[in-house]
């Protein structure tokens, strides 16, 4: 019983939905979220299972905690609430569940695997 019980409890407490990706010196990285390389070939990965990792015009990878949607003037936007939407009206403006805030590197997540 107890073996089960263990079993069950690292099965629940692993990163199971997380993102893994190499680097271009062959290290892993690992995120919350979903990840991408930077044009160095650099892993970034977004805080939340339900956030953003994207690229931006200067090929920088920026994340958000919810969506992200690129802004009219090439600004990245995302949705402040872990999992929230975020959309382009019929008018061209963004809006987000919670909110908006410009999509960062600083929201990102640069771990190694297995630390």
């Amino acid at each position: 019983m107890r073996k089960i019980l263990s079993l069950l409890l690292v099965l629940i407490a692993s990163p199971a939905l997380s993102d893994c990706m190499r680097d271009s010196r062959g290290d892993t990285f690992c995120g919350h979220g979903p990840c991408a390389k930077n044009r160095e070939g650099e892993i970034y990965c977004a805080p939340h299972r339900d956030g953003s990792a994207v690229r931006n015009d200067r090929a920088e990878v920026v994340c958000g905690m919810g969506s992200c949607v690129k802004g009219p003037y090439g600004g990245i936007y995302c949705a402040v609430e872990p999992g929230g939407d975020a959309l382009r009206n019929n008018r061209g403006e963004i809006e987000c569940f919670g909110g908006c805030e410009p999509a960062t590197t600083q929201l990102c997540e640069r771990t190694p695997a297995g630390k």
